[in-house]
């Protein structure tokens, strides 16, 4: 009978039990609002439809050179209180969300006040942290009774922009191998990076598939041309392969072709040169996440020119998923993930098989193919990959149940 009580009140506890949850994003609350839409945007949202948390702290990417902390400071101005700020010093701020109280939002320069902010906050003691940003592992050894999930999207010590912080980045995933209770990967080859444990999972992308099918033409650059449109959006980086643009564009002088996506630095040069060298070649630059459908669904062939290296293979691009729901037929290099479309996704190995698959793709599409595309994607929803990661979470954190 006093065993029977003990586990009721331990059950009653628990239930009772306040959850707090502290999320270090990829990406800052000013990109989101701009149409910046990502991974950890999708299970943002979730998170917070779920309900399992009583308090969310949701924390900007946190710069970690002199240049990306600059633009935090234009960006986000942390020492500017408002309305909604609840704490601030001139290198952090937290706000509260207008519409739901349980939920903050941080912008700062570091992360070294995290525990002070946590106890002003009235932080529940069970915590979870989710997070993004492989440069917060060492803030992870702070909190040694939080449950730790690592959300990989990519593999940073790949990155060819990060490559003077490797070793850094490598001791940094040697942390999060050590401390995370659950590691959430977008590709097999992740999986491979962090070992093939039982606390590793392969959760790739996902879509609204429903967002991306109401997209409708409008663009005057489609309407002026009965030529074919061949496009491409996404961040324009250096996994992206230029020269195939360039042999396209020139193989093919009556298509046009449109990149849209923000241009880093690493390749602005090679594609201010297209631009100029090739009147078929547009680049339109960044566009919000609601008007994405209407630029794909102008797109006769979408097209993702990738290079092959490791750490594209780390990768799962949003793009192909985006584009699948859209019902665009689709030709990419071997980039990770794709061989799961089969033959929704034409597969080439070389600017001349771009090129030949391009024009098969043209001259087959049919409604039958745009319907089996979208019926694909609509597999792949948001919707079923979150439920997916909190079925996962239900099942290894003694903090929700």
């Amino acid at each position: 009978m006093e065993k029977t009580i003990k586990i009721t009140r331990r059950i009653i506890k628990k239930i009772n039990m306040k959850k707090g949850l502290i999320l270090f994003n990829m990406s800052t609350r000013v990109e989101w609002d701009q149409g910046i839409v990502n991974r950890n945007y999708h299970v943002f949202q979730a998170l917070k439809k779920s309900n399992e948390f009583d308090t969310i702290l949701s924390i900007d990417f946190l710069p970690f050179t002199f240049k990306k902390k600059i633009k935090t400071m234009l960006k986000g101005k942390p020492w500017h209180k408002n309305n909604e700020t609840v704490y601030k010093s001139f290198a952090v701020r937290v706000d509260r969300d207008v519409e739901d109280q349980r939920i903050f939002y941080m912008t700062a320069l570091h992360a070294r006040s995290l525990k002070k902010i946590v106890q002003a906050l009235h932080f529940p003691d069970d915590i979870t942290i989710w997070s993004y940003n492989p440069f917060m592992a060492p803030i992870l050894t702070d909190f040694s009774n939080a449950f730790v999930v690592f959300d990989a999207v990519d593999n940073w010590a790949e990155h060819p922009a990060y490559a003077k912080f490797v070793p850094k980045i490598e001791s940094y995933y040697k942390i999060i191998q050590k401390r995370s209770n659950l590691i959430f990967t977008v590709s097999e080859g992740l999986v491979d990076f962090f070992g093939k444990k039982e606390h590793v999972f392969f959760v790739p992308n996902g879509v609204d598939s429903e967002h991306f099918k109401q997209g409708t033409c409008n663009k005057e650059w489609k309407n002026n041309h009965s030529a074919a449109v061949i496009g491409y959006h996404g961040v324009i980086q250096s996994r992206v392969n230029t020269a195939i643009f360039e042999y396209l564009a020139k193989k093919h002088p009556t298509y046009q072709f449109i990149i849209a996506g923000p241009i880093w630095k690493e390749v602005k040069s090679a594609c201010t040169m297209l631009q100029k060298k090739y009147k078929n070649i547009q680049f339109i630059g960044s566009i919000p996440y609601a008007e994405l459908p209407d630029i794909i669904s102008c797109f006769d062939v979408a097209i993702i020119p990738h290079k092959i290296d490791a750490f594209t293979q780390s990768m799962n691009p949003l793009k192909l998923y985006e584009y699948l729901a859209a019902g665009k037929p689709v030709v990419a290099s071997a980039i990770a993930g794709a061989d799961q479309f089969q033959d929704l996704v034409q597969l080439a190995v070389s600017p001349e098989d771009f090129s030949s698959k391009i024009v098969e793709a043209l001259q087959t599409d049919s409604d039958e193919l745009r319907n089996r595309r979208q019926h694909m994607a609509a597999l792949h929803s948001w919707n079923k990959r979150t439920t997916l990661l909190f079925d996962i979470l239900h099942k290894y954190s003694p903090m929700i149940k």
